[in-house]
Formats: structure tokens, sequence, C-alpha cells
């Protein structure tokens, strides 16, 4: 988390769309104010801020400022992983890490920017919007996966961005944007502003929107006592997100019908029927689902989005393989009901699996 001097910092902006890519943007400055004009630019693209009341609408964008969170929600206490899909609906839900924290801020008597976490945070994390940030305390990645605001409809983006603060080391930070069937759109990089303010953003590729995000931060969780050692860690925090209005993904396309054979000539043997491939109606399977040492275990049937909700805690949402899987829970400190179900990539879900997790020792 170390600052390099502001006269040695300028704005570093580089734009690009490789054929058969998404455009992407990076940005990195000294301050918000420097950053601004950067993020901006993909602002502006995507039209009007949309209001979170429940509806959603054909165009616009969304954005997550972590700032109107209430004290209840943010650090010392965990933020839920659907708070921007119930709680304040704009069509984003967060998973993919055992906690997810917004920072405090000086009314509420907890220290800023993580303070209560790390003991050095608060004097090297620099806010882009004043004055909360976002960490996924314990895990360097966090995941993002979108609905229709106000429904539980699967939905996509056609653009995502993030403010990223202290990035020290050279393409570690980074944004993942997946489309619907799981497949990697692209990996775009956040540049480094040591002590400073970094931005990446992905613009997908006409029709292949993007279905969920993977955002690492940094080489090093931020974690209660965790003090960053350069150059081997660097701990970086988050502010806002910026992308567009989901919308709905569509149904799997149908298979294309199979032309009719010629008639055969008079003599010859009847052909064999022939059959268009049906469609994927199998929903995945969830079988030997063990709940043992904080880890959830099961067998998967195959590749499909794994969704765990935990009774009055949190929602992960993980992408998994067929055959054996194993998702880590975070620390329970008493028993919890746990509901897990699996969706495909052509929209199939799973039956739900009940299990009790027991208090984490």
């Amino acid at each position: 988390m170390s600052r390099t001097p502001l006269a040695a910092l300028a704005l570093a902006v580089s734009l690009a769309a490789p054929a058969a890519a998404s455009a992407s943007v990076t940005a990195a400055a000294p301050d918000a104010a420097s950053l601004l004009p950067a993020v901006q630019a993909f602002r502006t693209p995507l039209g009007i801020e949309l209001p979170n009341n429940g509806l959603s609408f054909p165009s616009g964008r969304r954005e997550v400022n972590w700032d109107g969170v209430p004290d209840q929600f943010a650090s010392p206490h965990e933020l839920p992983a659907d708070f921007f899909s119930i709680n304040s609906p704009r069509g984003i839900r967060l998973g993919g890490a055992p906690s997810l924290r917004v920072s405090s801020t000086l009314a509420s008597g907890v220290p800023v920017r993580f303070g209560d976490l790390s003991p050095n945070a608060a004097s090297h994390f620099l806010p882009f919007s004043s004055q909360r940030l976002f960490a996924s305390p314990g895990s360097t990645t966090v995941e993002a996966t979108f609905e229709v605001p106000g429904t539980r409809t699967p939905a996509a983006t056609g653009a995502f961005g993030a403010v990223f603060t202290d990035v020290d080391r050279a393409n570690t930070s980074a944004i993942e944007a997946f489309d619907a069937t799981g497949a990697l759109i692209e990996r775009l990089a956040a540049p480094t502003r040591p002590g400073g303010l970094s931005f990446a953003a992905v613009t997908a590729p006409a029709g292949r929107p993007i279905a969920s995000v993977r955002i690492t931060q940094g080489t090093r969780a931020l974690a209660a006592g965790v003090v960053e050692s350069l150059p081997e860690h660097d701990i970086v925090a988050l502010d806002d997100f910026i992308y567009a209005e989901p919308q709905a993904l569509p149904p799997a396309p149908r298979p294309a019908p199979v032309p009719s054979p010629a008639p055969a000539p008079a003599g010859s043997p009847a052909p064999l029927p022939a059959t268009a491939p049906a469609a994927d109606a199998t929903a995945p399977r969830l079988t030997r689902v063990v709940v043992r040492r904080g880890r959830l275990r099961f067998r998967l049937s195959e590749p499909a989005r794994i969704t765990v909700r935990i009774a009055g805690r949190r929602t992960l949402v993980r992408r998994a393989a067929a055959g054996a899987n194993a998702v880590r829970l975070p620390r329970l400190a008493h028993r919890a009901r746990l509901r897990l179900a699996a969706r495909d990539a052509a929209g199939n879900r799973s039956a739900t699996v009940r299990r009790t997790a027991r208090p984490t020792r």
C-alpha cells in the first residue's frame, strides 16, 4: 500500500478493441478528480443512471457506490449477497467469497476504509466516491451475476466496470467477464497506481453479453490483522461498480429442423428415419451432498452454476464442473440451514437440496 509522490503520477488511459473481442477501457490516477474523465467516458454511452425503484428499463446504466448501505450492513457486519437484488434492487447479486464487507462511515464510530480490519488500511485506501469502500475479506476474488432488476430472472449486461484502490502489482487485480455458457469473454487487468485509483471496464461484443463477472483484488486478501507486505503481497479494495442495465437472457435456441430426404428410387430399401438433435431439457443432478468441516461437498452430473443459500446470512454463487466439487462455507457461529441448487447453460435447474451446517469451530 505504498504511496508514490503525486508529482510522479499522471492519468493513464488506454482504449483497445481487438478483433472478435470486446472493447476494453483501463485508467489510473492519483485521485478521484483525475480519474473521473475516464470513468465518465465509460458511463456516458451507457445512458442515464436509473432509479433503484424495483423496475427494469430497456436501456440506461446502474451504479453501486456502497455509500447508501445502512450501518447495520456495513463493517464490522457483513453485507448480504442479495442486498442490491432485494434491499436496493439494481439487478446484481454478489457471491463467490466467504465474506462481503462494506467499510464504515466516520459517523458510525467504526474505523473508516477498513481500518477495523487492517491497521494501516485507512491510510492507504482512497475512495472514488466518498466514503464507503467494498472488499471480500478472506478472499481475493468476488463474483457478480445479473438479473432483471426487481425480479429473479437471470440476465446479462452489455458492459461492466469497477474502480480499484491501491493497486501496487501489475497484472494481478483484474476483471474477468463470462458469457451465459460460462466461457471467458475477456480478462482485463487494472493498471497499477500505488495509493491511488484504477479503473477497468469491459464492453461485451455484439450478441455475447456478460452474464457473470469475477473481480480479483490484489494477491492477498484483506482480513483481520493482516498487513500488506510488498512486493510479495498486494491488498486491494474496490469502489464503484458501473454497468449497463441487465436484460433478460434469451431462451436456449431451438435446434434447426432437419430437411426431409429426397424420395428413394423405386425398389430401394427404406432409409432409417432421420431425427433432429433434441434441445437440452435435462436438469443437472446433485448427488452425495455432504457438509463436513466447513465445506459443502457434492457431485454434479454436468457443468453448472451452483447457488448455495445460507439461511439468515448470505448466498454463494460458484461455477462447478461435472463430478466431485467442494465449496468452502463462511465461518458459522450457529447451526445454519443450507439450500443448494444448480443451473446449467441451457437454463435447466436442478431440484433443491437442503442440508444443515454445524457451527465452525
